[in-house]
Formats: C-alpha cells, structure tokens, sequence
C-alpha cells in the first residue's frame, strides 16, 4: 500500500497555484460510484472570505453527479515532484457550468507514482530482450509505472506454451514513441521490466501482456511522463471538444 504523508498551510494552495499555472490535469472520481473524469483548474479565487477552486467538471460530471443525494468527489494530481497528491471534498457546488471547491486545508501526499494509463497511439512500441531472445510488442495504453501490449508478430495462441510468462523478467527495453516531443521523435530506454499479468482474448484470439517497469533512469523517466502528460492533454482536448 501507498503510505501518506499530509501538506498543511501555505503549501497547498501554492501546490494548487503551480498545478493550474501549468495546466495539471486532475482526476475526479466521485467515491463509491463508477465516475472517473480528468479536468484542470481554470481559476483559483476568493468566494464569501474563503479560496476556492474553479474547475470544468468533465463531461457527464453534472449529468452523474445530479442523482446523488450528497456530492462528495476525491480529486487527485501529480505534483512537479511526481508524487500523486489528493484530497476529498463534500462542500463543493456548481456555478452554472463551473464546479466550485473550497481548497482543501490538507493535500494527502502519496509516497508512489501514479497509475493512471493513456491509450496510446498506433506505431507505439516497446522492444525487449528475454534471454538471447528480443521481440516487440505494440502498445495498447501506458503509464509511468508499466504498459499493456500484444505482440508485434503474434504466433498461434497455445495457452501452454506463451512466449512470455507471468514473472519473466525483461531487459534492455526501448519504448518508440510516435507523438513528436520538443521536436524529436524519442526513444525511452528501460533497463528492467517484469511481465504481471497476461489476458487471453478469445474472441480476437490474441493474448494481452502487461508489463510492470522496474528500472530506468531520471531522465529517460522524465521523457515518460512528457509523453503521458501529453497523451493527457489530447484526451482532455477531445473530451472538451466533444461537450
């Protein structure tokens, strides 16, 4: 489990300054319900003597959030540290089509990376040596903790004899990236990566395989949560286009 440790005072609302100055994304998920949505503070402001937060809820926040008898939402962030911060409110209400959040007087710090996975373009990668063995797999989504893939050149589907296995240990990785990133076309390098979990889809017969990263250097790390952030952003844009 993640362990937390508490931010109090002047700490937060600077937190939350630099989180809207640099267009942070922010999860919403409304406890207890399926509702996960991403947004970003346009505003932080005085409301009747206290600091708020002015958010655009995500789409369908509003239609979701109407049939519940008490909103409470927990909202969630990475910080310039990558530290995923996060805090719970249930005095919030909309302002025509702003949602309104006093500012919390404590941030939970989670002492772990974020999870959250972006679907990933067609033409991104990840190569891999197992053994004396290398291979590809083609990206389904990816964070900065581990990814989802299926084979680049998949063999016939034997549950009994998969290439990679629950447990396998990888190296010498290298995620290819299409999305263009201050005007390169990068390469992140992993040093060491763990197969978790595989999944059989029979209906398309192809088998899923899910990688956790074990290793890799600040900068190449860096590199990642560029990439994540700006697959965020493209799905922020399109969910904003499509209201």
């Amino acid at each position: 489990m993640a362990e937390l440790d508490t931010l109090t005072g002047k700490r937060v609302i600077g937190l939350l300054r630099t989180a809207k100055e640099q267009n942070v994304l922010l999860t919403i998920q409304l406890p207890g319900h399926s509702f996960e949505g991403l947004t970003v503070i346009t505003e932080i402001a005085k409301f009747r003597r206290r600091w708020v937060l002015l958010i655009d809820p995500p789409k369908g926040f509003d239609r979701f959030a109407s049939g519940l008898p008490a909103l409470k939402a927990q909202f969630s962030f990475r910080g310039p540290d990558l530290v995923e911060y996060q805090f719970t409110s249930s005095e919030m209400d909309m302002d025509g089509k702003t949602l309104r959040v006093p500012v919390p007087d404590m941030l939970e710090r989670l002492q772990r990376r974020t999870n959250f996975r972006m679907e990933t373009p067609t033409g991104t990668t990840l190569r891999f040596t197992k053994g004396h063995e290398t291979g590809a797999l083609e990206l389904i989504n990816i964070s900065v903790r581990g990814t989802l893939g299926v084979l680049a050149k998949p063999r016939k589907v034997d549950l009994k004899t998969l290439p990679l296995k629950v447990g396998d240990n990888l190296s010498e990785l290298s995620i290819v990236l299409p999305a263009r990133i201050d005007g390169d076309t990068p390469r992140v390098a992993v040093k060491r990566a763990v197969v978790r979990r595989t999944e059989h889809d029979p209906d398309r017969n192809i088998i899923r395989y899910a990688l956790e990263f074990l290793h890799m250097t600040p900068a190449d790390e860096r590199l990642l949560v560029q990439f994540v952030y700006q697959l965020q952003r493209r799905f922020l844009r399109r969910n904003v286009t499509a209201r």
